[in-house]
């Protein structure tokens, strides 16, 4: 009888486990969601739509939607695909799903469709006012101050204004100016602490599924003090990987800091300013977070102003 030495059996059995460890491997990095994929895939939608290639854009948002569900925001672009295709029962769904996702009533205004006769118009118009009735029971997300249904930041952010106006009241002068930094640093702590809550999960973290596309959080952090966002930014690239937030907030958290203290930008989140005061490089950096360039990310949430 031929016996193996017990090395042998050792040296199998770790074989075996490391077999077994690499498949899990693969099978972990294949169903890995990593919505950072996600924003750069619908980057590429954009672009089909913009040369008019519907079929295709609808074909990646179908994968997209299989593996990661659709954000409002490719909702909203299925619509107007959907409409490009001619299948406007279809195109009605995804535009009454992009309402109830919280999406902006106003694309469907901005962003309407081109019609090619007056039937269409008709249709639309029913469309319209279909939202209008679900937005009216289910009105907006804050957004800034024009908003109606709180967020986790719509104190701070509204206590954050209102202190602004006080102070421009104080006038001007070194005892007033120091009385007014003084004032504006103490309250900072309150943003500071805000989201020292939503990492600690002692308060959800403002989501895209919960928040729909409000730039509120935006609003928010970048008046967290400059040094606490910096401390705090591994957090926030963690939640654009879990699909939390849009890439613009994780920009904003890394450049708000960096324009505060004067120092280079690395996405070039302040879309108005020129290339002075940015890392060079920054093109590449955007598409690596799924922001991409200025022209598909102004496509993509459907702003249309001129410049960076």
């Amino acid at each position: 009888m031929n016996v193996r030495p017990l090395w042998q059996h050792l040296e199998i059995m770790y074989k075996t486990i490391i077999f077994v460890l690499l498949v899990m491997a693969d099978r972990t990095e294949a169903v890995a969601q990593n919505y950072i994929h996600y924003h750069q895939k619908s980057l590429v939608v954009q672009e089909y739509m913009a040369q008019g290639d519907t079929a295709k854009a609808l074909a990646l948002l179908a994968k997209l939607e299989k593996r990661y569900g659709l954000m409002p925001t490719e909702t909203f672009a299925r619509a107007t695909c959907l409409v490009a295709e001619g299948d406007t029962a279809a195109a009605r769904r995804s535009y009454m799903k992009f309402i109830e996702q919280h999406g902006v009533f106003g694309w469907l205004d901005i962003g309407a469709p081109p019609f090619r006769t007056a039937a269409d118009s008709l249709w639309y118009q029913g469309v319209f006012n279909e939202g209008l009735a679900y937005h009216k029971v289910h009105p907006d997300i804050v957004d800034g101050l024009t908003g109606t249904i709180p967020t986790v930041v719509t104190w701070t952010n509204r206590a954050h204004q209102n202190l602004l106006d006080s102070l421009n009241n104080l006038g001007t002068g070194d005892s007033a100016d120091s009385l007014t930094q003084a004032l504006y640093d103490a309250f900072r702590l309150s943003h500071d602490a805000t989201l020292d809550s939503m990492i600690a999960g002692e308060l959800p973290v403002f989501s895209i599924q919960a928040n729909g596309t409000s730039t509120e959080f935006q609003d928010y952090i970048l008046h967290v003090s400059p040094a606490h966002m910096v401390a705090c930014q591994k957090y926030l690239k963690r939640w654009l990987k879990q699909g939390l937030i849009y890439p613009e907030d994780y920009a904003a958290s890394i450049d708000g800091p960096a324009y505060r203290l004067s120092l280079p930008m690395t996405y070039k989140f302040m879309r108005y300013s020129d290339d002075h005061g940015v890392k060079s490089g920054y093109e590449k950096r955007r598409w690596k977070i799924g922001m991409g360039t200025d022209r598909l990310n102004r496509l993509r949430f459907h702003r249309f102003h001129s410049g960076e």
